[in-house]
């Protein structure tokens, strides 16, 4: 199921939100990471584009309109709102769902809900501890830029209005929900019901996680007795516990019929499939099965190296864009007569401008600006930044068409390995996984 987030931010520092959207961050102290030049750790896999701006000059530009509407000017005004979009895991899988296509429809999203703002939309490939998730950022700045047509969800007649900050309240929640939902099947992806009520909505994340893996546990460790032993113990307990026993055993009883009808689920489904692809042995599962795993190996390989050349050329981009940009305030700077006064005063471009050339420098060649594996310039020139876009979206291009190789390959594995246990379950074989602990066992007892 698709899941949307709110949350305000009252920072200043808007380049901040850019920031933790490019990059890479600690999950526990949520500090940017760097390497071991220094530098800022690049995300892997991530799509970024602006709506109303652009992301390189996001915080410039948001300074900027608050001044010319003399609004978030106290330190608790409201300066940005930031939504998450998170998508069900299953739908890469059942859907087709790739980073590609959720910021396609996260861009659709915040064009209809969030018009007129200054906006970023920012799609990454995982969530927290790799849950496999595809999630969206949507991050503006909280007042809107541009008039814009009003719409039904607007509540206010200044809603629709330049200058005027983005209102949010329960009915306009409601209304983002809903159309979460609405988006979600029209692209045929998993989705429940986000307006009704849950008794376990105000449950932390430790705590649900808790009481899953406790679930978990009981569940794996209930063992279904013998009806015989069960009428021996009945007999010496007292009526109480007599009665409370009986009920447990009937539980068990249901539990073990469930797991049975389950193993006859699946047996049913793994002879229908090995009937379908004309599978006549378990040994003609497994060439099938090692014959997919290369093949998806190879395509993964390729999509890695892809991921890597999109993950420096939005480097590139940011850090040319941040360059450019900035680069008269820092001829100002070095021409101001009270240097220290100046960079106090134009801190963040200063430090913007400084970051993104110490990094050009650090990819280009003897020390020019720019130039890398992907555009070689003259010396001292910059290549255009629609140039480097371009390479950019070709890549992305080059991955869409790996992945439709991919994506039915890593299918086929998985379907292959399900077979291959239910075969393993009926023959009352060792599992493919046992036969390796097995191994690893033996070769350890041999040293």
């Amino acid at each position: 199921m698709a899941i949307i987030k709110h949350l305000s931010s009252k920072s200043a520092n808007y380049r901040n939100a850019v920031q933790y959207l490019m990059f890479e961050y600690d999950k526990l102290t949520n500090r940017p990471l760097h390497d071991g030049d220094g530098h800022l750790i690049m995300r892997s896999n991530f799509i970024i584009e602006g709506i109303e701006c652009d992301p390189a000059t996001f915080d410039i530009e948001c300074k900027d309109l608050n001044n010319q509407y003399h609004k978030n000017q106290e330190y608790n005004d409201i300066k940005s709102h930031h939504y998450i979009i998170s998508f069900d895991p299953k739908d890469t899988d059942t859907a087709g769902l790739t980073v590609e296509k959720a910021q396609a429809i996260g861009v659709e999203y915040a064009k209809k809900n969030f018009p007129g703002h200054q906006t970023i939309v920012c799609t990454h490939e995982d969530g927290d501890n790799h849950s496999g998730n595809i999630h969206v950022h949507i991050v503006f700045n909280s007042v809107r830029k541009n008039d814009v047509e009003r719409q039904d969800f607007m509540e206010r007649k200044c809603d629709s209005r330049a200058g005027y900050k983005h209102h949010v309240t329960k009915d306009y929640l409601k209304y983002l929900k809903s159309d979460l939902m609405q988006t979600c099947h029209s692209h045929g992806l998993n989705q429940v019901d986000l307006l009704k009520k849950s008794k376990n909505r105000r449950i932390s994340q430790k705590a649900y996680w808790a009481q899953t893996r406790e679930a978990a546990i009981i569940s794996s460790s209930v063992i279904p007795r013998e009806a015989s032993v069960a009428n021996d113990e009945e007999s010496s307990l007292p009526p109480t516990a007599h009665s409370s026993d009986s009920q447990q055993t009937k539980k068990n009883r249901a539990y073990t019929r469930k797991v049975e009808i389950n193993k006859l689920k699946a047996t049913a489904d793994a002879l229908a499939y090995m009937q379908e692809h004309g599978f006549t042995s378990k040994e003609s599962i497994e060439a099938s099965l090692k014959n997919a795993h290369n093949k998806a190996a190879i395509a993964k390989q390729k999509i890695d190296a892809i991921n890597t050349d999109i993950t420096n050329l939005n480097a590139q981009i940011h850090y040319t864009g941040a360059y450019l940009v900035n680069r008269k305030t820092y001829a100002t700077f070095l021409d101001s007569v009270d240097k220290k006064v100046y960079r106090k005063k134009y801190k963040t471009r200063i430090d913007s401008y400084e970051e993104a050339r110490n990094w050009l420098q650090k990819q280009s060649k003897e020390g020019t600006l720019p130039s890398n594996k992907f555009v070689v310039s003259t010396p001292g020139k910059f290549p255009r930044l629609d140039v480097i876009k371009k390479l950019r979206d070709e890549q992305i291009e080059k991955r869409k068409e790996l992945r439709k190789k991919y994506n039915p390959l890593r299918k086929q594995e998985k379907e292959l390995q399900t077979i291959i246990k239910t075969v393993e379950a009926l023959l009352n074989e060792p599992t493919h996984d046992q036969n390796i602990q097995k191994s690893k066992s033996h070769h350890q007892e041999s040293l």
